[in-house]
């Protein structure tokens, strides 16, 4: 099975349209589109932020392992691990997943240096 199949069954079994996904991911349509029909390959931060998206690893996604097992669950957000200002309030789930997504960015720019 190839990357766009492994996305495409991926998204599937979550019952998702592909504009789902990429709002999810926040990227446009056409690009995770691409991905799908194997046209294109992600950049390395957004490969990552897919597998922990589908929960599988970035190996699976590119074929290196073929095993569908979903990767260790990410731990609970912990606001004292990082810093950021907010007004008091307590940070909201989506604020706390937009955090998660930007620590994998950061950690996957850290690799690809």
């Amino acid at each position: 099975m190839n990357f766009g199949e492994k996305l495409t069954r991926l998204r599937e079994q979550k019952g998702l349209s592909q504009y789902e996904v990429a709002e999810r991911l926040g990227i446009k349509r056409p690009r995770y589109n691409a991905w799908e029909q194997s046209l294109a390959k992600p950049r390395a931060d957004l490969l990552n932020l897919l597998a922990t998206f589908f929960e599988v690893s970035p190996s699976y996604l590119l074929g290196f392992n073929e095993e569908d097992t979903p990767q260790q669950p990410e731990p609970p957000f912990e606001p004292g691990t990082i810093a950021a200002h907010h007004e008091g309030e307590d940070w909201s789930e989506e604020e706390q997943e937009d955090i998660r997504r930007f620590k994998e960015f950061l950690k996957s720019k850290r690799i690809n240096k």
